[in-house]
């Protein structure tokens, strides 16, 4: 730091420190980075506010959830009438209130005029349809019902479970040489699953969920890796076959489909990956884990793993009554 006539300059040099914060969450490294910058504001004697900044900042650390439900509420459209959701009466009026706009968007597109009330239509329908998906309990109890309904069709049990999850992460082993991740550790730790009297845990250290790319590397969003809770809530298909196509490594089962005989034994399954925490609500909707159900996931993966805690998978599973005696 040195003075001019005029002006002060502040030259300084940035230092790699991405091996050592590659296993910080991402509130952590927000922390690292708020400190780093209030530094340098104090250095240079600048009276700048940055909180509005970083409010800003945390907000993005949920942008994975809130895409998800995004896209999920595009994909449920058509779900809910394929697995018999639409029975339901308000499932039935939102979805009414969605086709309506369709309607009008079809009338505004054959006589050239503007598509504003469409658009508008639809944006009320989705609101309804995301509201009764996230916090409607007897429409979420319609919707996790016919979706086991579905699942049973394609001849899941609950005894299936721990050989489905154990499916996914062996895939998600197989991918981390996709993202150019060394496996090794990954392969150490394996695959861990924990009975008890209420819940089921499954934990694994490969490819995070959503990880389509580590700094520096390969991009994989074509490969589907950023679709990956989309996938697991609603289609009941996979991108395998074409990744496999691609020259991708060889995984073994239906990532979707079969992530959802997790609703044969659980009403609310959750989830933590590295920076994504959700539960999935109704066999369908994603919303964010309260931060103590956070914590605790935290703190699971910290006991078998404490220096690949940020690198791991864990799926609580609280089990159904009926499950429980099974």
């Amino acid at each position: 730091f040195h003075l001019e006539p005029g002006k002060a300059i502040c030259q300084g040099r940035l230092l790699d420190f991405s091996r050592e914060l590659e296993n910080l969450s991402p509130e952590e490294l927000l922390a690292v980075l708020e400190g780093s910058m209030q530094t340098v504001l104090s250095f240079v004697e600048a009276d700048v506010d940055i909180g509005p900044l970083w409010d800003t900042a945390k907000k993005a650390t949920q942008l994975h959830v809130r895409v998800a439900q995004s896209m999920v509420l595009d994909g449920a459209i058509a779900f809910l009438q394929q697995v018999g959701a639409q029975r339901h009466p308000l499932i039935k009026q939102a979805l009414a209130q969605w086709h309506e706009a369709q309607r009008i968007e079809a009338e505004e597109e054959v006589q050239g005029f503007g598509v504003g009330r469409s658009e508008e239509r639809r944006r009320k329908a989705r609101r309804t349809l995301r509201d009764l998906l996230s916090s409607n309990s007897e429409v979420q109890g319609a919707t996790l019902k016919a979706v086991r309904d579905k699942i049973d069709e394609f001849g899941y049990a609950s005894s299936s479970v721990p050989f489905e999850l154990w499916q996914n992460a062996d895939d998600a082993v197989a991918q981390l040489e996709r993202l150019a991740r060394d496996p090794t550790d990954a392969i150490a730790l394996g695959f861990v699953a924990i009975q008890s009297k209420t819940d089921l845990l499954f934990c694994h250290w490969g490819r995070l969920i959503n990880e389509f790319q580590r700094p520096g590397g390969r991009n994989c969003r074509d490969d589907g890796f950023d679709r990956d809770m989309v996938n697991m809530l609603v289609p009941a298909i996979s991108d395998k076959g074409d990744l496999a196509e691609r020259g991708g490594p060889v995984v073994t089962g239906k990532f979707g489909l079969g992530f959802k005989s997790t609703f044969l034994v659980s009403d609310a399954p959750e989830i933590l990956s590295g920076n994504v925490d959700f539960v999935a609500r109704g066999g369908i909707y994603p919303d964010r884990l309260t931060d103590k159900q956070r914590e605790d996931l935290r703190r699971e993966l910290e006991f078998f793993a404490p220096n690949q805690a940020r690198r791991g998978t864990i799926i609580r599973l609280p089990l159904r009554s009926d499950a429980r005696t099974n």
